[in-house]
C-alpha cells in the first residue's frame, strides 16, 4: 500500500471529513497496476483531488482512494472511468459525500490477549483444547 500524503490543510480520516460539509472520498476499482497508475495521473491532473492510497483488493484490482471537495471527486472518478474505458477495461467507482465518522468498529478480531468466541458448527461453543499429554 502507497502511504498516505495529504497537505496540512485537508486531513484524510473520516472523523474529519464529516465535520467538513464539503469533503468527499473516492473510491475507484481498476484492473491491473499499469492501469491503475495511468488512471490515477490522470485524476490527479484533472481534478483538484489528491490521491490517499492504492491497496489490491485480492484479485487483479486496485482500490485507488482519493479525497478533496463533492464536485472534485465526482470529476475525477468520471474521469476513471473514461480513461479506463479509452485502455479497454472498466473501472467501478463510488463517491462517498460527506462521509459520517465512524461511530464504532464493525467488528473484532482475536488476538493472543483476546481469545475467539467462535460458535462450534453444532451450535455450542468451541472448548478449549484438552491438555498437553505429560511424557
Amino acid at each position: 500500500m502507497i502511504p498516505e500524503q495529504v497537505p496540512n490543510d485537508q486531513v484524510a480520516s473520516p472523523a474529519v471529513a464529516a465535520m467538513n460539509p464539503s469533503l468527499a472520498l473516492g473510491l475507484a476499482e481498476i484492473p491491473f497496476v499499469s492501469l491503475a497508475a495511468v488512471v490515477a495521473d490522470h485524476m490527479v491532473k484533472a481534478a483538484p483531488v489528491h490521491l490517499l492510497g492504492i491497496e489490491t483488493t485480492g484479485n487483479e484490482y486496485l482500490l485507488l482512494r482519493l479525497a478533496g471537495d463533492v464536485a472534485a471527486i465526482e470529476s475525477a472518478l468520471a474521469i476513471a472511468v473514461q480513461r479506463t474505458r479509452d485502455l479497454g477495461a472498466t473501472a467501478r467507482v463510488q463517491c462517498l459525500a460527506r462521509p459520517e465518522p465512524p461511530s464504532a468498529p464493525s467488528s473484532t478480531f482475536p488476538t493472543p490477549s483476546t481469545p475467539s468466541t467462535a460458535v462450534a458448527t453444532n451450535g455450542s461453543p468451541p472448548t478449549s483444547p484438552p491438555p498437553p499429554h505429560p511424557t
